[in-house]
């Protein structure tokens, strides 16, 4: 019973902290999108 358990809040924070891991991933993509894409995008364009 005990085993279940601890087993079931195991893995219960192994998904917490995979889906948090996804949601920063989300985040740290944001910069890389909206401010280094676009200087190589318009920097590529331009000369």
């Amino acid at each position: 019973m005990l085993h279940a358990q601890a087993g079931d809040v195991r893995e219960a924070q192994r998904r917490e902290l995979i889906e948090t891991g996804a949601r920063k991933e989300v985040v740290m993509m944001m910069p890389v999108v909206f401010l280094i894409l676009p200087v190589t995008v318009v920097t590529g364009w331009v000369t």
